[in-house]
């Protein structure tokens, strides 16, 4: 019995991110701009209880909420575009200040994510030093949808 090899390529590069908001404008990143990039979930979508009798009760809980955390060089135009980007969220009317939304994708998996509802946790922490460094942002999404 012979055994086939399989062989997997996976590439970062064929990630793209777009960030959109109505009063700040469009920017894109792509995966050799991005140090690392996680999408996650906030809530389960499950719970079980079990009764008296030891039968369990499943409730289903779909809430689609989390963040996408942006791990960028602090010296990017990515890192100066979010810079702008919660400047104005942060002084605009409460109106704006969920307006912007997230698209990524990634060709090689297959990944694709649709974000609404986006602001920033927090601004991100800056670290002052001989070299470059990151600057990790946590963007918080009250939906995300894997198309």
């Amino acid at each position: 019995m012979s055994y086939q090899q399989r062989t997997f390529v996976y590439s970062f590069e064929d990630t793209v991110v777009t960030i959109s908001h109505p009063s700040v404008g469009v920017y894109s990143a792509y995966g050799t701009g991005i140090g690392t990039l996680s999408v996650n979930m906030s809530e389960n979508v499950t719970t079980h209880e079990v009764a008296a009798d030891q039968s369990v009760i499943v409730s289903k809980h779909v809430k689609r909420n989390g963040t996408v955390n942006f791990d960028i060089s602090q010296v990017s135009d990515f890192n100066t575009w979010l810079k702008k980007f919660t400047s104005y969220i942060e002084e605009a009317d409460a109106s704006e200040f969920a307006l912007a939304t997230i698209s990524i994708s990634n060709k090689t998996t297959g990944d694709n994510y649709y974000c609404t509802g986006v602001s920033h946790q927090k601004i991100a922490d800056n670290s002052l030093q001989s070299q470059a460094q990151n600057r990790s942002w946590v963007l918080m999404c009250a939906h995300i949808t894997n198309k």
